[in-house]
């Protein structure tokens, strides 16, 4: 009689999973909060979310020209490199904060943790601030965004949709990068090898070819930026500990080598593109595509994929805001927290989510009154959360390294797989980088700007950080309870 391989008993998978059900548990009591919301997502999910709402690569057109009129083709390319390798690190080091606390609050949750002590409350409250201001989906077309921001709403009261959702869209995603590969390649003209990775250009006149290509980053930055928008889903997945980790690390690994490659090939085909057309379109974006497929119907049928996508991904971006709201809300770090807390019978944070809607239609209506207040939004945006990340990431450093202060001792355990030397190599990296583009965004579009032209960074992001203290001392910092002292609370009691 052959031998049978032993059969694996069904209970083994229960118990698999009533352990990761218990370990989710832990994480809440660890913090004395009771499980509001639905854990819904997993790996495969969550990835197809983090992808959605980064839409790198269609970012990577839609940027075109921030990176052309500086530092040209060239410019844009390794700019775009030197982001990702910087953005690869800050991911890296935030995904191993999750590791260690899987919460929804993100990184001022992280730094009211790994914060010395007598600063734990103040910073983390600011970083909360700032997390805020990245919270708002850059208008789109005001009408169109409003629709889709409302559709958006709808989609996360009926959030138990989102595992088959996500899956969908990153796959009509995937699909549509390969199908804007091939014609674009096909179809499109090339440059040559040095005009395209070797000859940097200063068209704008600031004086320096490698000054212009920095300036220029914006472009990728806006591509990239976002890395902590799977933490604020951590109460919603299912064991969050080792998932959420994952799926950020392996969200960057599909999202920044599909950005990387469409950055190139635009760059590639983007000689000869018709900047009157360009100016008709108002989009180097679409004249490239037009250049490269000469044909009216292919580049509508292209722009309107490229369209779904990012409005898709404002989706996505609705929901991680409303959550981070909701988070910092429960906190009391928010105006009216009472109301922003609550969750509905469906396990829904509806108050968060209405608030979100109702920013972002008042926001996108700006950019009607003047092109200034774009400007705004956008450097508002990117500035802030560039800051909270840099605040957050030196904060675990300083954790890391200091002997001055005993570590939490719920927070020593970590399932992250990347080995201590590749953490603190990270860290170093991140902070570096974070340091570099936060300066660049302060510099304007171009020499000597206009009011226009202004690049308002430089005022709003001491001005949200005045805000925040100004709040916080008058009255706010007395309804805000920093996520450490649940912690610690909890620590206490079980010694």
């Amino acid at each position: 009689m052959s031998e049978t391989s032993p059969s694996i008993p069904l209970n083994t998978y229960r118990s698999l999973e009533d352990r990761r059900k218990q370990n989710d548990a832990n994480d809440m009591r660890n913090i004395d909060r009771p499980q509001q919301l639905h854990r819904q997502f997993n790996k495969r999910s969550l990835v197809g979310f983090t992808v959605t709402l980064g839409a790198t690569w269609p970012y990577a057109i839609v940027s075109t020209p921030l990176s052309l009129a500086k530092g040209g083709p060239v410019g844009a390319i390794w700019t775009f490199v030197v982001a990702m390798i910087g953005f690869g690190a800050v991911v890296a080091s935030l995904a191993h904060a999750a590791s260690l606390q899987p919460y929804t609050g993100g990184p001022y949750h992280w730094v009211s943790v790994f914060a010395r002590k007598s600063h734990q409350r103040i910073l983390s409250y600011i970083v909360g601030w700032l997390e805020l201001s990245d919270g708002w989906p850059a208008p789109q077309g005001t009408l169109a965004c409003i629709g889709v921001t409302l559709l958006g709403v709808l989609v996360n009261h009926f959030v138990r949709a989102f595992r088959l959702l996500e899956g969908l869209v990153l796959t009509f995603s995937i699909i549509s990068f390969f199908c804007f590969v091939i014609i674009l390649l096909v179809l499109g003209p090339r440059k040559q090898v040095n005009e395209t990775f070797f000859d940097f250009q200063d068209s704008q006149g600031w004086g320096s070819k490698g000054l212009a290509a920095l300036v220029g980053m914006l472009g990728p930055i806006i591509t990239l930026i976002g890395a902590d928008s799977t933490s604020h889903l951590a109460e919603e997945t299912r064991n969050a500990r080792k998932i959420v980790p994952q799926a950020m690390l392996l969200s960057v690994a599909i999202g920044y080598t599909c950005g990387f490659i469409m950055t190139v090939i635009i760059m590639v085909v983007s000689t000869g593109y018709d900047e009157d057309l360009a100016a008709q379109v108002d989009h180097a974006g679409i004249a490239i595509i037009y250049n490269a497929t000469q044909s009216f119907v292919a580049t509508k049928v292209m722009t309107i994929v490229l369209l779904f996508l990012l409005f898709q991904g404002l989706t996505n971006q609705i929901t991680a805001t409303s959550r981070l709201i909701w988070a910092f809300a429960r906190d009391g770090g928010l105006p009216c927290h009472t109301w922003l807390e609550r969750v509905s019978a469906s396990n829904v944070p509806h108050g968060a989510i209405v608030l979100t809607f109702i920013c972002t239609a008042i926001l996108v209506l700006f950019p009607l009154a003047s092109t200034i207040a774009l400007n705004i939004i956008t450097s508002f945006s990117i500035g802030g959360l560039s800051m909270a990340y840099l605040i957050c990431i030196c904060v675990m450093m300083d954790w890391r390294f200091r002997r001055d202060d005993k570590p939490i001792p719920r927070v020593d355990e970590s399932r992250f797989l990347l080995p201590r030397w590749a953490i603190d190599m990270a860290n170093a990296i991140a902070v570096l980088f974070l340091i570099l583009a936060t300066v660049m965004l302060c510099f304007p579009a171009a020499p000597n700007p206009t009011p226009t032209g202004m690049n308002w960074t430089c005022v709003l992001l001491p001005g949200t950080i005045f805000y925040a203290l100004i709040y916080y001392y008058s009255g706010g910092g007395k309804t805000y309870v920093a996520p450490v002292a649940r912690l610690r609370q909890v620590t206490a009691a079980s010694e």
